[in-house]
């Protein structure tokens, strides 16, 4: 009897320890971010002035500008996000940035990390990235409605 609760013991233990890992992981349906915003721009402005931006943000904006197509208005960046646990570990997680630019209208998709990859990054991973997707979207927005480029932080 005694093995008995022994091993339903360690069976909920074992469990719960199962559970708590895959509830805390980030879904791949849960890896992309679509957003459309409006602005002022034509599309020919407004494409310009995002890729001035990231010539201006990166530090190795050649390799970050994974495309750039000035008629069909569509770029893609492709770059790693620094965040930092709880543990105080930093980690890079890649990121797509792709926006698709188009008379007074943006629609960003960013997708956090690499959906062909096993996924190893947290809900707590994904919420940081999320708002590092905020954060860029807000100042290419920005370059966008003051036609000026910011300079790098």
């Amino acid at each position: 009897m005694r093995t008995r609760h022994v091993s339903v013991l360690f069976f909920l233990v074992f469990a719960g320890c199962t559970l708590r890992g895959s509830t805390e992981r980030l879904l791949v349906e849960d890896r992309q971010i679509t957003d459309l915003t409006t602005h002022s721009q034509n599309q020919d402005t407004a494409f310009g002035l995002i890729k001035q931006w990231a010539m201006r943000n990166y530090n190795f904006p050649q390799e970050v500008i994974a495309l750039a197509d000035p008629e069909a208005g569509l770029l893609v960046f492709k770059e790693f996000g620094v965040i930092k646990r709880g543990d105080g570990e930093q980690i890079a997680i890649g990121y797509t940035l792709t926006m698709q630019v188009v008379d007074r209208q943006v629609r960003f998709i960013y997708t956090i990390g690499d959906p062909n990859v096993p996924d190893i990054t947290t809900t707590d991973d994904g919420r940081q990235m999320e708002e590092y997707f905020e954060y860029l979207k807000i100042r290419i927005l920005k370059a966008i409605e003051e036609d000026e480029l910011l300079q790098p932080e």
